[in-house]
């Protein structure tokens, strides 16, 4: 059996049309790859191939995940020493975990997997998600910050119960200024991000994105609270999931 190569690129799956934004930071952040980002995208995409090897398993698209978030943590830095930022985000400060965050399913694998060390959390983050998941604000990019519906995986203190497997989303969102965080979940203001690094985060994630096309296995990203509600309260999720079962199809971050 060879290992999983990348799928030609003849037909191409169209996106869903962006909305407009009155943001121009945003709408920066959602921009095409420069020249310059695109072999950052074919670079993870070609890593997390090559940490797939021969067979379809769970460790296996957790080790594809944890390469993508060792190469975003690494560009992140650079990219701060080259800007001479200093992010404000700080353990407890929590603004931006309101906001939908997409994620692939390697990256939620990652998540279960470290959940697994801990029952009791693993119960709690099912409880919670499950009961967020009821609302379908979860989907909408500004009705869950405005109604401030917290990540389930957030802890009382404010901090990330996972941080060590945070999304790439979250690894990459750094901004300067707090107060910009706070008044943009009401839509007052922009984020002051430091868009390079969030750039990068972005188009690794769009790496492993085309690798679940490679392997055809669901090549979209899903909310992370809908995305958990399944992982953890369905019976057998992931496993019919490896076995081509359309199962976190309900979850799609794209919904609105």
């Amino acid at each position: 059996m060879a290992k999983w190569k990348p799928k030609p690129s003849g037909n191409k799956r169209r996106a869903p049309a962006a909305r407009q934004s009155q943001a121009p930071l945003l709408e920066a952040l959602g921009a095409p790859p420069t020249p310059d980002e695109v072999p950052l995208m074919l670079a993870a995409r070609e890593s997390a191939l090559d940490a797939l090897g021969f067979e379809l398993r769970p460790a296996e698209l957790v080790a594809a995940s944890q390469r993508a978030s060792a190469k975003a943590d690494a560009v992140r830095l650079n990219v701060l020493q080259s800007a001479k930022a200093t992010p404000a985000c700080s353990k407890g400060c929590s603004w931006c975990c309101s906001h939908k965050v997409g994620v692939t399913l390697p990256e939620l694998l990652a998540i279960v997997e470290y959940l697994e060390a801990s029952p009791a959390r693993r119960e709690a983050v099912g409880v919670k998600a499950a009961a967020l998941s009821q609302n379908p604000a979860i989907f909408s990019d500004s009705e869950k910050p405005r109604a401030r519906l917290a990540c389930a995986l957030l802890e009382a203190d404010g901090s990330c119960g996972v941080y060590e497997v945070r999304p790439l989303p979250c690894r990459s969102w750094l901004s300067t200024d707090v107060e910009s965080c706070k008044q943009h979940l009401d839509e007052k203001a922009e984020p002051k991000l430091i868009l390079a690094a969030a750039r990068s985060g972005r188009f690794i994630q769009l790496g492993l994105v085309k690798v679940m096309d490679d392997i055809q296995r669901f090549p979209y990203l899903v909310e992370l609270t809908a995305a958990l509600d399944i992982a953890l309260n369905v019976p057998g999720a992931i496993e019919h999931w490896l076995a081509g079962a359309p199962v976190f199809e309900r979850a799609t971050a794209a919904r609105r």
